[in-house]
Parts: C-alpha cells; structure tokens; sequence
C-alpha cells in the first residue's frame, strides 16, 4: 500500500487500485462513472512510494521486481484520468525492485534495492533517463558477495544524515546493516560525496521506521535477535541513534519490573595499505590519534602486509572518567561534581616495534610477515573510542638486483580471508588431468592426389602425403580424420608442383 494524490493505492499481485477521494477505507469509485477501472502492470508488484516529481506533481511510484513504472497520482480529478497524457508510464524498464522495505528516502532522491543492487533516483535527473546503471553500494562488495540468495526482506530507512541498509549477509535474516553518511558531503561549497561508514552487527531488523515524537526525531527497528530475553522472545525493539554510545536494553524481572542492562558496543575497522606499493620496506610501528574516548576502552591493534595473517603490537585497557555511573558513590564524588561538565578524552597511541619471526611464514612469498611494499591495521576496540589519525613508521628494505633460479611448486598453497596459509598435499585434481579411463586412439595415413595436366589432358602429375590425427572416439574416427588431412596435405604440394612445372 502507499498513500498518495490524497488517495490509497492497494496493490494485488499484477493490479493497482485506488480509493476514494480523501478517504482510504472506501472504494465505491472505482465501481461507478468515468476511469473506474484498475491500472494492470505486467509482472507482481513489489513495492509502491509517493514521491514529488520534477514538476513538484505528486507521483505513485510502482515497482516489478525487474522494471519501474509511475502513476501521476497528483491528478485529483478521477474523470481526468483517461485523458492526461503518459498518466501511466514506465520510469525505467529494466530496472526494478526486489524488496519492498527497501524503499528509502535521504538527501532528496529515492533509494530502493534491485535486483544487482542500491539504486537511487534523482529528482532532478529524471528527464535525462540513460541506459547507464550505476549501483550505489559497489564500496560494500565484501557484504554483497555473501548475501543470501534471497534479498526479498532487505529492509531501510534514511534517519538524519543516514541511510540505512539492512541486508542477509551469511544469514537468512537480516544480521548486517551498511550505513551511508552524508556528512562527508554536507560542507557548504564543497564538492563531496557521502561515505559508506560501515557496518552494523547485533540485530537483526526486519523493519525501520522513523518519527518526531514530543519535538525530536527518533529512529527504531524491530529485530529478530540472536538471544532471548528472560522472557522468551527472540522479537525485540530497538532505539538507534542514542546520545549514550553503548548497547542498553530492559530486562523483565519476575516482579514485572524491569532493570536496565548496558554493554559496551565492540567495533572493528581495516585501513587500506599504506605505502607506495613499489618498494620493499621493514614494518616498525604505528601511531594512533585516538579521541573520544570515554569510559573503560579494551583496544587491539594488529598490522599485516598485503600477504600473511595480522600480527599484534598493541593492547591496551584506557580508563577514562566521563559519565556519572563511574563516580557516583565513591569518595571522589563531590570532587569530580565540581568540575562540571565532563569531557570526552583523547591519547596518542604507540604501538610496540614489530617482531621478526622467522618461523612464521607464508606460502604466498618467501619474505617474513613484517616485510612487504606496503601495510594495513586492524584496529578493534570495546567501549566508547574514536580514530582521527593513523601514521605507519617504515624503513627502506634492500633487494638484490640479481635474479633467482625457479622451479614449479611441488604443494598446494591455500589462503584463508584472515591471510592464513596452509601448504597441503593434494591429490591430483580430476579437472586438470585426462581420467585414466578415457582411451585415445591415433592413426596415421597416406593419401595421394593426382592432377590432370591443361596442355596435355593424357598427362597427369601425383604427389603423395601422410597426417596423423589422435581421437577420443575411436580408431575409425582417427583413420577418417587423418586421411581428410593427408589428402589436403597431397593436393597442395601436387598444385604447388603444377605451378611451377606447367604440362
């Protein structure tokens, strides 16, 4: 269903209908009078949104699982339907949508899930329709490659610079929500684009749904959770975007009351490589500018190269006094209520210097882990943190400008995601080598081919050839093939022989 044109629309598989002027519940003109019938589109409906055109004229917008049409619902008068010109149109005929929760708007353009991926219309670009299609969320390729086979319960929904994707990443529900920021884009004058800024992990949300409630905008998500609470249901509802920056949730007591439980949110992020990729170089250390930090803070740093798994050089617990629940009922209470208003903290970070060790190796290179043409970190924290800067310290790395005898492989080398490797012994493999049950079969044989002279029609010149020919079919079909192309073989030298000895 969608409301628009002061009118709800209804869609039954293949067929959109409409309701009376001004009042949803009823639909007695659709029965009686002029343009009284249903609208009928080729394939099921998936999904339906109002939306302001170009011309600010209201739109019903209707989606098939592989095309787009529009309605120009903003025409009030049902009489006038029949005459309006393209009141029924295709917006884009090759492109649909696979999710009906998956309609979202942010940032003035609409967003909906294909059937290859994010899409978004612009209003303003609505005229200037290409065959050009670009997906929006080609940065989330690690979450789309391991999506579940069906993305039919692919829910969203746009919540202040946010657009919100919930998708079935390695799950049937939805368990990974991509977020997009449009903060990176908001400057005034500045020439940007909005950011991917990650993923969420925790819930499973079936549903989005936004609202001012008492003045102030908030954003909740119904979930299918991984655990139950103390009552049994796995069926939850969540609150996003809270001014605390930890996980809370009520927990029913036997009395009916309830007692709010918090947990710090875990968080993980992967930097690119850094580095020229050119030159070989030494990993030393790293340094992390670290800010908002608040609370009790468990941080992991590990660093790899673009082969081997990742190596730790730094954990560390920061305590940091920022909220009231630290201090309260201690001795230092009226101390710390002085102060005031509390800050959020910042520390830099040094790692310690990495560790060469030789009995960690890699089947992709014969070089250690810390040594490569460029690095990555890994950084994992629990509880209230923030990254502002990463510096990587390198040393140049000698080669020698020789070159090095090579030789085949003699073990199979397997990689795993985290950059483990294992070097195993196979048998070999079916697909690469002829089954010791196939029988070949070769034969060789001799034509000759003989050419009547022009001059003289009594003379004739011969010249004799031989081809062999292998088969997987059998020794006739070898016999067959062979003499078709020892006879070519005796034809060409006998006109070879011909021209330049005429007779």
């Amino acid at each position: 269903m969608a409301y628009s044109g002061n009118r709800m629309w209804i869609a039954d598989k293949n067929i959109v209908l409409a309701s009376d002027l001004g009042d949803p519940t009823s639909f007695k003109e659709r029965t009686t009078g002029t343009s009284r019938g249903d609208f009928s589109f080729s394939r099921p409906v998936t999904g339906m949104t109002s939306y302001v055109g170009q011309d600010t004229a209201t739109r019903l917008i209707i989606f098939t699982d592989r095309s787009t049409f529009q309605l120009k619902s903003g025409v009030l008068d049902r009489e006038q339907w029949v005459t309006t010109e393209n009141f029924q149109s295709t917006l884009y005929p090759t492109v649909g949508c696979i999710a009906g929760k998956s309609i979202a708007f942010q940032a003035g353009q609409m967003w909906w899930y294909s059937q290859g991926g994010l899409m978004t219309s612009d209003i303003a670009a609505t005229s200037y329709l290409s065959s050009q299609v670009l997906f929006r969320d080609v940065e989330m390729a690690r979450a789309k490659r391991l999506m579940s086979a069906d993305p039919t319960r692919i829910c969203a929904t746009g919540f202040e610079n946010y657009l919100l994707y919930s998708i079935p990443y390695l799950q049937t529900l939805n368990s990974d929500t991509m977020v997009l920021d449009y903060a990176s884009a908001s400057e005034w004058g500045e020439d940007r684009n909005p950011a991917w800024a990650g993923v969420w992990t925790g819930t499973r949300p079936v549903e989005w749904t936004t609202g001012v409630i008492d003045g102030q905008s908030r954003c909740f998500h119904f979930s299918v959770d991984y655990a139950a609470t103390n009552d049994g249901s796995f069926n939850h509802l969540w609150e996003s975007f809270q001014p605390e920056r930890i996980d809370s949730y009520l927990q029913i007591n036997p009395d009916k009351t309830t007692t709010t439980l918090y947990n710090r949110i875990y968080s993980q992020f992967e930097t690119p490589l850094l580095g020229d990729e050119m030159d070989l170089k030494k990993f030393v250390y790293a340094e992390i500018e670290s800010t908002q930090i608040g609370g009790t803070v468990d941080l992991k740093v590990s660093y790899r190269g673009s082969k081997g798994a990742y190596n730790p050089i730094l954990q560390k617990r920061i305590l940091a006094v920022t909220d009231d629940y630290q201090w309260q009922n201690t001795p230092y209470e009226s101390e710390i209520q002085n102060l005031g208003f509390l800050n959020s903290q910042y520390r830099r970070l040094t790692t310690e210097s990495a560790q060469r060790n030789s009995l960690v190796s890699t089947c992709e290179s014969y070089l250690t882990d810390d040594v490569d043409k460029a690095f990555s970190l890994l950084i994992e924290w629990c509880g209230e943190f923030g990254v502002e800067i990463v510096r990587l310290f390198m040393d140049p790395w000698q080669e020698k400008s020789t070159g090095v005898p090579q030789g085949d492989e003699t073990q199979s080398c397997v990689v795993a995601q985290t950059g483990e490797t294992l070097l195993i012994d196979l048998l070999p493999n079916p697909y690469e080598q002829q089954s010791a049950n196939d029988n070949s079969y070769s034969a060789k044989v001799f034509k000759t081919a003989t050419l009547i002279c022009d001059v003289n029609p009594t003379k004739s010149i011969s010249a004799t050839a031989s081809a062999t020919f292998l088969s997987y079919i059998s020794f006739e079909h070898a016999q067959e093939e062979a003499g078709v192309l020892a006879l070519q073989s005796a034809t060409a030298a006998a006109q070879q022989f011909k021209a330049q000895n005429p007779c």
